[in-house]
């Protein structure tokens, strides 16, 4: 059972004869509150997070990629609703 809802470990890695060989990461998540598919997106929005900042040390923060093009797509479409049409308003409402 995980000890935290989720938590990242990351750290250097190295190839056999010591030499830097990249970053290394292990994401624990609690089962109860995550399926396997969500610690996934978590995972690869993390690493998205990791290369925006390689690429670009000097980026605002604002302007990092955390969701990507199809979790920006599924945020966004949680924000349409039914559409309903409102009566207009009374001369008393006014």
């Amino acid at each position: 059972m995980a000890k935290f809802d989720l938590s990242f470990s990351v750290g250097e890695t190295y190839t056999e004869d010591g030499r830097p060989a990249g970053i290394g990461g292990l994401l624990t998540y609690c089962g109860d509150l995550y399926d396997r598919s969500t610690a996934r997106e978590v995972s690869a929005g993390f690493a998205r997070l990791l290369e925006s900042v390689a690429a670009d040390p000097a980026q605002r923060v604002g302007a990092l990629d955390l969701l990507g093009e199809e979790g920006r797509r599924r945020v966004l479409a949680l924000g349409v609703g039914e559409v309903r049409e409102e009566a207009a308003p009374t001369f008393v409402e006014r």
